[in-house]
Order: C-alpha cells, then structure tokens, then sequence
C-alpha cells in the first residue's frame, strides 16, 4: 500500500479550526460520512496547493485546460453555494465578478491563492459550524435548484457537491503533476483528525 508522508506547504499557514462538530451538539446519523468527505476535501485543497506559486496557477498548461487558479475559484464557488443552500453564514465578495465571467480569461482578475485559501478556509469553517446544526427537516427541503442526482433534497445537493468537490480535487491533482510538482499528498493534517491513513 501507498505510503503516507506529511504535507509541507508554501503558501502561508492559516489559522486551523477543528471541523468536528461541537461535541454537545449530535450530528445526524445520515451526515456522518458526508461530513467525512467534506472535512478530507477541506485539507486535500492546501495540499493540493503545496508548492504552486501563484504565476503558476494563472498559467494555462493546454488551450482546452483551465489553470489551477480557475479550479479553486470554482471550487470556492461551490462552496459557497454549499454555505447558501444549508444556511451557512458566508459572503463571497467575488460573487458579482464571478457570475459575470464566462470564463477564466474573463475574469476581472484573479486573487492570490493566499487569498483564495483564506476565503476556503473562511467558508469551511461556517459551514462546519452548521453541519451538525442541520435538522432531519432542514435535509429534507428541496434543493434550491436541481443537482445531476436522483435526491431532489438538500441531502442530494449535499452528495453532488461533495462529489463535485472531490472530481476536481483529482483535476488539481493532476495539473500540480503537469506543472512538474510532485504527487498530492494525503495526510493527517487535516483538521479534528489525528491519525494518517
């Protein structure tokens, strides 16, 4: 089996909190293994990141491949929308610029991933305080627009954006390795975990 080293990251250490629910407070049953793949998706972006500067994640490696800087603006997108759907308190203040582009080269401009990263880890840490606040009821709402799954419910809208998550995560994957950056790394640093695997 694959070793597992720990990740080492350029870019700037962000205050970390713990992405487990509060312990009085009982997640639901049903949103335990998303919950899972939310809080491995959260720490997979940072060491996706690991060593990409931020020329590099501006620079388009193939005409018909987005850059590295355009997947984790979309990425935070969806999140975002994550946050909206489940009542998470975050603003985007890209939101506006973002919608009105058509695509990366029309963006009005592109933050640092510095600031891209805080902005991830800003949303991550609201929506990790509503996770375990959501109610059976509040899953079972309609989605507020139609996912590529069969669920209709917030529920749904949950495991295609997880999903979604995790497909361009690979993506991310993938281009470090075209910019000549080794593999991404799976790791414990992942916050509330603390063990490797």
């Amino acid at each position: 089996m694959m070793g597992v080293r720990a990740a080492r990251s350029s870019l700037p250490d962000i205050r970390r909190e713990r992405l487990d629910p509060a312990p009085e407070i009982a997640m639901l049953t049903e949103l335990l293994a998303l919950h899972e793949i939310f809080r491995l998706n959260t720490g997979l972006l940072r060491n996706a990141l690991a060593g990409v500067d931020d020329a590099s994640a501006r620079r388009k490696l193939h005409p018909d491949i987005n850059p590295v800087a355009f997947l984790v603006i979309h990425l935070l997108d969806a999140r975002f929308s994550m946050a909206r759907m489940i009542g998470a308190p975050a603003e985007n203040p890209h939101q506006a610029a973002w919608d009105a582009a058509s695509s990366f080269d029309a963006l009005p401009g592109v933050p640092p991933l510095e600031e891209l990263l805080a902005l991830w880890h800003g949303v991550s840490t609201a929506l990790a305080e509503r996770w375990p606040r959501m109610t059976a009821a509040d899953l079972a709402a309609p989605a507020p627009h139609p996912f590529p799954v069969a669920d209709p419910s917030r529920m749904g809208g949950l495991a295609f954006l997880l999903q979604h998550e995790s497909y361009h995560l690979g993506q991310l994957g993938l281009l470090r390795r075209m910019l000549g950056l080794p593999a991404m790394i799976w790791t414990a640093d992942i916050p509330g975990t603390s063990d490797s695997r």
